[in-house]
């Protein structure tokens, strides 16, 4: 049989928009007379088509099958082509035809809805198959080629033409398989290889393995052909030959080893459907690994490319299957067994915890055979502080400095590799933090413990190389690790107001943080400070060295990450050095000579490896690329912390904390006093002091805090009372050590006396010691004792009679003052509060006790949010930001007076910025500018992603306030913890393959979560507050990253049970985040292409996505056609098992809770289905009594349930006016059909409603197309009739029903949902309760439209009408009597009231009995309480914290909006113009403000004239757009960051022609002659030119 692939065009798939590379796609055109004939062909000239890959011709027999044959010279292969657009005589490409058979007459024609498995599928089991044989390689669509009888509409052919590259290439392979074939013919005739044969083979397959590399890079489109022409299947017959015992046994021993490095050759790169393609033979070539002369190590070579990152294929590895490998490793201590293990541990940097765990119990924890130990000296009686090595299981050690060098006689190079690759298996085996991996190598079995890791990481006399690799160790093992995790990675936006600006602050990122390097992390600081002050620059030969750099940075990297490194302090400490090793216009490209520096020679090569080689690609640029794309990371850390502590004051003002212990600066300080004072506050050489006036000093404190670890309870006493009470600090109560206890307290601190010898005992934590203190040259000499260093005292004392004016400076740890033993009355004069940024305030007295106010209260922009906010109802407001609370703040006011205001606001924004910014921008913006002058893409797509970082800190800063929440409540605090606490654990686990612990932690998370995004006790109400709560903590990217992560569907029972539930669990969370809740929806909205991708538990993707449009006319409007047709495509394919696809479609066509239908989309949804009809619309074909069948058996009830949601879909496109889609419905819903149901007393009246939707609007139609659709003749139907007489009597017996138990069904009637995501469809209600919503949602619009539109009353011919409507008027009468005082919802009033209004003014009975059940309704009507008592009592509780919340959000936005500036050209660009800037919401509009504009300078040369040269930088921006089309696989957030930089990049583009057009005058258009604006109007028109040329 003959297939062509789908292949539909998709623009967010770039690959799509191309024509096919595969060799399966080319044909080659023949004319029928000759093959040698060359000339242009023509429309209808005979030819033939002939298959380039088989070789074969088309040809259609007589029975109408497409097949190929061999035979050119078949009659039956001669075919003509039709131009589609006859423009031209001859066949160009790109033309469109169809192809006519000249034998036969037919024409190709595609079966377009019927699937078709190509022949090397049909055996496997699709479903049950698990094995590697079971796995397809290419799961593409495909389609089976038919021939018809007529030319069909859309069965047109391109001509493409195939580009001369992949002709040659093609061409190339195709000539190898002859050549294999004929080795494999002559193996199975016994024909032996002599030397020449044998050196001709290998050269032959030497020069196949070259052909698939191109500049040492595997070539994806020539691997591919090996797999279109079979050449991986020969090659694999050439390897099944028999080897035991042949003659030529060493040639074909060659030839073999040549064949695994073609193998080998082809696995490499990422390409999955090679590996899948290829993975069938796995289980051939496990049993190649003892083969004769070291094959086994080529196949182990080849099998690890064939498994590594394709987690197909290692989800499919047996245990039994590793037993194996391992067995291989400790008979063989080959480092490509190793490898084996490593690539079944981590797949795609996603760990794989069952395979760690259980290679780690077979491999490690079972006789230590196939393993190399390592020991420090002192642990084996060797010398101490050197590493040895043991290759036989401890009998023997060698120094690993020894064991490493290449030059010492005992050197073993497999040994060596096998070490090295060893210790990739540790890192690989704890990756993802494998608890009990990480236990076994460092606690348990001690291969590697800290102790021997750290003396290999700082030991000089190791290889650079091999100290990385225990650096990489060190994070896998030591860092990476329990309960660590990034605490910036993710902002926090949720700020617990009362917490705000107070010592607490910390509080509101939760108080549940707990350290676990507490114990290492001091020694690893100060080796990495140590290590980066003697690393200032990077030499481009120093391969192993730079490897050792990048590994350091790749832990200085975590530890930033995890929080060590939160002082500001530490901050300032890293930049200069990391912007050394960054800065590449410093590197070198070979050491300098000892002593001597570079000669003039040296020097030249230096300035031109600075000028040009450096960017270029090699073996040393790469390894230099990746340590600064390292440094980038940090750098990236680091623009988030100074982003975050713009919003709130950082946590980073205090130390990590260890468990049960406080370490805390104290953010805000006590000073006692009975009277009022006022002092000035001011900055001394960047560390704030305050002053303490030298008059009027009563108010000294006579205990002094001090870093301890005991509690303390005790007075505090000042010069004139006493104040008692507790010292909070953010961990507990403020421990006080009381100075009056003698000279022999413990303390962590020593006493320096400045004017006198000193004769006392003094005492640290770990000991006595007792030292020298001196003063120098009176000034304070602070001598710590540790080590014999001096260094800076974390604790200061102060000692002298007299006052004292000095700064005291804390360089790390909490300061304290010690008080003199003078006695209590002395004066201190200094007080400190850590900062590091510059403050002038006032200090004031509150309630007659001086409480210091925290200088950072008012620099993050939620503190001033809190200081406008309480200061709003005072007389005298504190701050100028107050007005910009309201929305009668007018940010766009250009009076004298609004501007005076919004200057004022300007500059104290201003000043927030600057006190929070860390980095020298004009210094960082120069060396990212250079670092996207290296060829290496990663390199430059972050550069420039850090630079668009650096000039939208600002507008960042205001877009994640405006999406940030104020809590107020209690209860809004306490959900914010639990997720705070939470959400860390979830995205450790989001992306990983989970283990049954891990699911169940997870599963158990995902519940708690969903808990909190309803109201309680009722699933059915959303909680909006919860909800921003958990959207602010980033809740939806972790869904998504669950959602979208790689699952196979056929091992969803064996290898990813729990994943199923863990799918379930995300999509019920999702639906929640997503209920009534437009932020949300549209975030998902957004994100819809990516779901539907997902083929897990899809009935519950459907009702998740159900939620983005139920009530959202926005998101209904905005789907696009494709879109909706992967829905209907999946209903298609999944039918009964996810009928909730229809109901999401209906949702799509009719907007729920307005009713408005939407002609676009019922259109394409019309249109998908017919082009689907067969499988979407099957139900529909069965005969009538498999109908009835499922209609009324409950053992078909999933039937049932997809039956009743399609037909509920064609109704709603059915509903309006669109006469092409009521014709549709006509012909594939007869109207017989539909009333035979709705006439059939076994089926039962809440099925029925969809029947009743569906005639009425299919045939039901008022106006001109009652005649034209032939409608009017349903007035006298017999059928319709029967079932209009039916109805009145159900209508009476229903009404009985009710009145018997009226407040059951008043009940139902006013809690019970609609249909709607909040419900399945359809609600199986119970009898009565159904009949009673069959009648008010189907049969009342039903009889309203029939006797509104089509009732002909013709008493002679049909005088039973008459009477069955007076029966009807009667009926329903009645049942507005009974029914309509319990009705709620509207539109059941609605039709209740058109109804009755419609046939009893027809029918006989007189309008008074309609004015009687209208009035008695009236009295009993009760509008429907759109909210209930829960939703209304939330709403209260939650009422001043959504007002504060809209405060909030009004003060971001009018914030933002002053400091971006007024929307004008004088603003923006500087320059004298009363134009506008940008056009303010529309579609190209552009960011205001001076980043922006900073922005845009960094790519132009301003010192340039030309247009070429000034914009030559954008090509930067242009190299980025490419890049970002051949990135492929992202994470949510990844993707978030690349979008944002590729529409920053548009905008600088556009951002510079708009620039310049901004410049000339409004009417500029108009004056084009005149020479000023012809120059501008030349340069603007130049600039374009060329950016859209190197566009």
């Amino acid at each position: 049989m003959v297939h062509f692939r789908i292949r539909v065009m998709d623009q967010h798939k770039p690959r799509t928009l191309s024509p096919p590379t595969s060799g399966n796609t080319f044909w080659h055109i023949e004319a029928e007379n000759s093959i040698l004939n060359g000339e242009i062909l023509r429309w209808e000239q005979q030819i033939r088509l002939r298959h380039m890959t088989t070789r074969k011709y088309l040809c259609i027999d007589a029975t109408k099958e497409i097949t190929l044959t061999d035979d050119n010279e078949d009659p039956r292969t001669v075919f003509r082509l039709h131009s589609v657009l006859s423009e031209h005589d001859e066949i160009r490409f790109e033309s469109y035809c169809r192809i006519e058979h000249v034998l036969t007459g037919f024409w190709l024609h595609a079966l377009k809805d019927e699937d078709y498995i190509r022949k090397q599928f049909r055996d496997m089991d699709s479903s049950s198959d698990q094995s590697l044989r079971g796995l397809r390689w290419d799961s593409a669509q495909v389609r089976q080629v038919a021939a018809s009888g007529e030319s069909m509409y859309d069965d047109a052919f391109t001509i493409q033409c195939v580009e001369r590259v992949h002709v040659i290439e093609l061409n190339y392979v195709s000539g190898m398989v002859p050549f294999l074939l004929a080795l494999i013919y002559d193996r199975k005739q016994g024909l032996l290889l002599n030397a020449k044969k044998t050196h001709m083979v290998l050269t032959a397959l030497e020069e196949l393995r070259k052909f698939m590399m191109v500049k040492n890079q595997p070539n994806k489109n020539r691997q591919k052909l090996m797999r279109n022409l079979r050449v991986i299947d020969l090659l694999v017959k050439i390897l099944q030959c028999p080897l035991d015992g042949v003659a030529d046994e060493q040639n074909l021993i060659l030839v073999f080893k040549e064949a695994y490095e073609i193998l080998y050759t082809y696995m490499i790169g990422k390409s999955r459907k090679n590996a899948l393609y290829f993975a069938k033979y796995i289980e051939f070539f496990q049993t190649q690994f003892t083969q004769k002369g070291g094959i086994g190590l080529n196949v182990a070579q080849m099998i690890v490319e064939l498994i590594r990152d394709k987690r197909k294929i290692v989800d499919r590895i047996t245990h039994s299957q590793i037993d194996e490998f391992v067995s291989l490793l400790e008979t063989s201590q080959n480092y490509r067994f190793l490898d084996l293990l490593q690539v079944l541990c981590v797949c795609d940097d996603v760990a794989i915890p069952n395979n760690q765990s259980y290679i780690v119990e077979r491999w490690m924890d079972h006789g230590r055979k196939g393993v190399f130990l390592t020991a420090r000296g002192q642990d084996i009686n060797r010398m101490p502080n050197i590493l040895y090595v043991s290759t036989n299981n401890g009998h023997s050690w060698q120094a690993l400095h020894e064991f490493l060098d290449e030059s010492n006689p005992s050197y073993d190079k497999d040994h060596h590799d096998f070490l090295i690759h060893q210790l990739d298996l540790y890192k690989a085996l704890c990756h993802g933090r494998n608890d009990y991996a990480i236990n076994m190598i460092t606690k348990e079995l001690r291969y590697l413990t800290w102790e021997e890791t750290f003396l290999s990481l700082r030991s000089d006399i190791l290889p650079d190389a091999i100290r990385a690799k225990y650096c990489d160790l060190t994070i896998g093992l030591f860092v990476d690790v329990g309960n660590n995790y990034s605490v910036l990675d993710h902002p926090n936006i949720c700020f617990v107001y009362d917490y705000v600006g107070s010592k607490d602050e910390e509080k509101s990122q939760g108080d549940f943080i707990v350290k676990e390097l507490v114990a290492i992390f001091p020694v690893l600081r100060d080796w990495i400070a140590e290590f980066l002050e003697m690393n200032n620059c990077m030499v481009a030969s120093e391969i192993g060295h730079n490897m050792l750099v990048e590994q350091v940075l790749r832990l200085l990297y975590h530890l930033v990450k995890f929080g060590y490194y939160m002082d500001s302090e530490d901050v300032q400490n890293l930049l200069p050095r990391l912007f050394n090793l960054l800065d590449g216009r410093r590197d070198l490209p070979f050491p300098k000579d000892k002593g001597k520096g570079f000669s003039k020679e040296s020097m030249r090569q230096v300035i031109q490896f600075q000028t040009l080689e450096r960017y270029d690609e090699s073996r040393e640029t790469e390894i230099v690329v990746n340590a600064k794309y390292q440094v980038l990371d940090i750098l990236d850390l680091l623009l988030t912390y100074q982003r975050n502590s713009r919003l709130q004051i950082p946590r980073g003002s205090q130390k990590p904390v260890s468990k049960g212990k406080g370490d805390y600066k104290m953010s805000v300080w006590y000073i006692g006093s009975d009277s009022s004072f006022t002092g000035t506050v001011r900055c001394q050489s960047g560390t704030l002091a305050f002053i303490h006036p030298l008059q009027g000093l009563d108010y000294m404190m006579s205990v002094w805090y001090i870093d301890t670890d005991s509690s303390f309870t005790g007075t505090v006493r000042c010069q004139s009372g006493t104040f008692t009470g507790t010292v909070g600090c953010q961990s507990g109560t403020l421990a006080f050590i009381h100075p009056l206890q003698g000279l022999d307290y413990m303390m962590s601190v020593w006493y320096i006396d400045t004017d006198s010898s000193f004769t006392g005992t003094v005492r640290c934590q770990s000991g006595t010691f007792t030292g020298t203190v001196g003063c120098q040259s009176g000034t304070l000499a602070f001598i710590h004792p540790l080590q014999g260093l001096d260094y800076k005292m974390s604790v200061w004392y102060i000692g002298s009679d007299s006052s004292f004016t000095g700064t005291v400076r804390c360089q790390s740890g909490t300061l304290a003052f010690i008080h003199p033993l003078q006695g209590l009355d002395y004066m201190m004069s200094v007080w400190y509060i850590d900062t590091d940024s510059s403050f002038t305030g006032t200090v004031r007295c509150q309630s007659g006790t001086l409480a210091l106010i925290h200088p950072l209260w008012g620099t993050s922009f939620v503190g001033k949010f809190k200081v406008a906010e309480q200061s709003a109802g005072q007389r005298k407001q504190l701050t100028v930001t107050v007005p910009l609370l309201y929305d009668t703040f007018d940010p766009h006011d250009q009076s004298k007076k609004a501007l005076s205001l919004q200057g004022k606001v300007n500059k104290e924004l201003i000043n927030m910025f600057n006190l929070s910014a860390i980095f020298d921008i004009e210094l960082l913006t120069k060396i990212l500018m250079d670092l996207t002058n290296y060829k290496y893409n990663k390199i430059i797509t972050k550069s420039l992603n850090i630079l668009n970082k650096i000039y939208s800190s600002k507008r960042n800063a205001f877009r994640l306030a405006s999406k940030a929440q104020i809590l107020l409540t209690q209860d809004s605090a306490r959900v914010h913890r639990e997720v705070l606490k939470n959400m860390p654990i979830l995205r450790r686990l989001a992306r990983a393959k989970l283990d049954d612990q891990q699911v169940k932690l997870m599963g158990n998370i995902l519940d708690d979560l969903a808990e909190f995004c309803h109201l309680p006790m009722t699933p059915d109400e959303p909680h909006p507050m919860n909800q921003n709560i958990m959207v602010s903590n980033g809740i939806l990217t972790v869904l998504f990253d669950v959602l979208v992560q790689e699952i196979d569907t056929k091992l969803l029972g064996q290898q990813y049970s729990g994943m199923t539930d863990i799918f379930k669990k995300a999509f019920y969370l999702l639906k929640l985040l997503a209920r009534e809740n437009g932020r949300v929806q549209h975030h998902i909205f957004e994100r819809l292409d990516i779901l539907l991708d997902v083929h897990v538990v899809q009935s519950d993707l459907a009702i998740a996505l159900k939620e983005v449009f139920c009530g959202n006319q926005a998101t209904c409007l905005k789907i696009s056609p494709r879109q909706i047709q992967k829905i209907v495509n999946r209903a298609a394919e999944q039918q009964e098992k996810a009928p909730e696809f229809l109901d999401l479609l209906g949702m799509i066509v009719k907007v729920v809770g307005t009713g408005l239908t939407l002609k676009r989309n019922q259109a394409y949804v019309m249109k998908y289905i017919m082009q689907n009809y067969r499988k979407v619309a099957f139900v529909l074909d069965l005969q009538r009594e498999e109908r009835e069948k499922i209609l009324t058996n409950p053992n078909r009830i999933s039937t049932l349930r997809y039956y009743i949601s399609l037909l509920d879909l064609l109704a709603a496109c059915a509903e309006g006016e669109n006469m092409f889609i009521e014709s549709l419905c006509q012909t594939i819903l007869p109207l017989d059909d539909l009333l035979w149901v709705l006439n059939n007393d076994k089926v039962e009246n809440v099925y029925k409603k969809p029947f009743l939707k569906c005639l009425h609007h299919v045939y039901l139609k008022s106006g001109d197309t009652v005649m034209e659709t032939g409608a009017s003749e349903m007035s006298h139907f017999g059928d319709l009739w029967e079932f209009l007489s039916n109805v009145s009597v159900d209508m009476n017996r229903l009404t009985d029903s009710v009145k018997e138990d009226p407040d059951k069904i008043g009940t139902h009637l006013k809690t019970a949902p609609e249909k709607s995501s909040q419900a399945s469809a359809p609600d199986f209600e119970s009898s009565a309760y159904g009949s009673v919503l069959f009648f008010l949602d189907g049969v009342l619009p039903f009889l309203e439209a029939f006797y509104r539109d089509f009732y002909y009353p013709d008493p002679q011919s049909h005088g039973t009408e008459t009477d069955e409507t007076d029966h009807l008027a009667k009926a329903v009468v009645l049942f507005g009597e009974v029914v309509g005082p319990l009705l709620y919802k509207p539109h059941h009033m609605k039709n209740l009231v058109n109804c009755l209004t419609t046939i009893v003014p027809i029918s006989n009975m007189p309008n008074s009995n309609l004015e009687h059940v209208l009035d008695r309704f009236a009295s009993g009507i009760t509008v429907e309480d759109t909210s209930s008592a829960v939703r209304r009592g939330n709403i209260e509780y939650y009422a001043d914290e959504v007002e504060i919340n809209a405060k909030f959000r009004t003060f971001t936005k009018n914030s933002s909006t002053v400091f971006y500036g007024h929307n004008t050209v004088t603003a923006q660009l500087k320059i004298s113009s009363k134009r506008e800037y940008t056009e303010i919401g529309g579609d190209e509009e552009l960011p205001m403000g001076e980043e922006f504009q900073s922005h845009i300078k960094c790519f132009l040369n301003s010192s340039e004239k030309k247009p070429d040269k000034r914009v030559e930088w954008t090509e930067k921006l242009i190299t980025q757009l490419h890049i970002s089309m051949e990135v492929k696989r992202m994470t949510e957030s990844a993707r978030l960051e690349m979008d944002e930089l590729n529409i920053k990049c548009l905008q600088i583009l556009r951002g510079i022609i708009h620039n310049e057009e901004r410049k000339l005058p409004e009417d500029w258009a108009t004056r084009t002659t005149e020479p000023k604006i012809e120059k501008y109007d030349s340069l603007i028109e130049q600039l374009s030119y060329i950016i859209v040329l190197a566009t």
